[in-house]
């Protein structure tokens, strides 16, 4: 879960994992953290999974000022997936996703306008019985969710920024790890992950002089930035940055060659014998309150040292961290 302030960042709030993905589970986890951020959310963007929608509707029945709207990007692709209830009619399913298009994306269109769209919607699918229960149960019964015209102006209509930000924290941040063990994505996301954007945050000159901001401002430490992390940081603002600009083709192709040629070797070697490190621990026959607090012991050892006494030391370490906790490496 995040958010995003007018001329600012996007800002991480919240990153649960959960199962089974219930609207009871999800509940918790939302409770749980206004619990403990003592914020007040005003409105909710998110996919029109009816799961979410039980889970923030239950949790905020009692508050009127409280309200959820769908993505319209994800209605859409959620109609598209849902194809063959159209038993293979492609000329109403077409003239039924570009009437749902209107009520998605026309600003311009009031109630009334609306109305008569769905009006029609419900006429055209009328012979269909098991396509008029989807429609009802999915979308005709939530339209203060996603009709356009419920949606204040101030609202987007997507949840693209927050899209955007998620794929940058699962595959960038985590590399895009498959089945990562939850005591390790813990770790990384306390260590490495959450001090990267407190600076983020805490550089971010209009955030802190027009939001107010008490979770990640003023109540939440910020983490000792190290040398390494500092290096990393500014090289993925730099490749961000430049990835956009090759994109468009505002740059060079061998600029950009230049630039990455340029990243430091001995930072990747680094994080290569970080991981290796990891790995060995994660591998061993250690608990798992054990691998905790070795991983903390190893990111200290990283972050404290300079590149030269890193390589040559890593291993006499990993070999101290087996005697002092009698491991077997698996």
């Amino acid at each position: 879960m995040s958010t995003k302030f007018a001329k600012t960042h996007s800002v991480p709030l919240l990153h649960f994992v959960i199962k089974p993905d219930n609207s009871e589970n999800i509940k918790y986890c939302l409770r749980k953290y206004f619990k403990w951020s003592k914020m007040s959310p005003k409105y909710f963007i998110s996919d029109c999974a009816l799961n979410i929608f039980n889970a923030i509707y239950e949790l905020f029945k009692d508050n009127e000022e409280v309200k959820l709207f769908w993505c319209s990007l994800r209605v859409i692709r959620a109609l598209r997936s849902n194809r063959e209830k159209f038993n293979g009619n492609d000329e109403l399913f077409n003239k039924v996703l570009k009437k749902m298009n209107y009520l998605n994306y026309a600003r311009s269109f009031d109630e009334t306008t609306c109305n008569n769209i769905i009006k029609r919607i419900k006429e055209l699918i009328s012979d269909n019985k098991e396509l008029s229960e989807y429609f009802e149960k999915q979308w005709f019964n939530h339209e203060q969710q996603w009709v356009v015209s419920y949606k204040p102006k101030d609202v987007p209509l997507t949840n693209n920024i927050s899209e955007s930000l998620f794929r940058t924290v699962k595959y960038y941040d985590f590399g895009g790890h498959l089945h990562m063990k939850f005591d390790y994505f813990v770790f990384l996301l306390i260590t490495k992950i959450s001090p990267t954007y407190l600076v983020t945050l805490n550089n971010d000159i209009t955030l802190k002089s027009e939001v107010k901001l008490p979770i990640v401002i003023n109540n939440t430490p910020v983490p000792k930035i190290t040398p390494k992390l500092e290096v990393i940081y500014e090289a993925k603002q730099k490749l961000k940055s430049l990835s956009k600009l090759l994109m468009s083709g505002k740059v060079n192709v061998k600029h950009f060659i230049t630039f990455v040629e340029k990243i430091p070797e001995k930072l990747m070697q680094i994080d290569r014998v970080e991981q290796e490190m990891f790995n060995v621990v994660r591998r061993s026959n250690a608990t798992d309150e054990t691998k905790i607090d070795i991983y903390g012991q190893i990111s200290d050892f990283i972050n404290q040292n300079d590149p030269h006494t890193i390589f040559k030391g890593y291993k006499n370490f990993m070999l101290e961290i087996k005697g002092k906790y009698h491991l077997e490496w698996l």
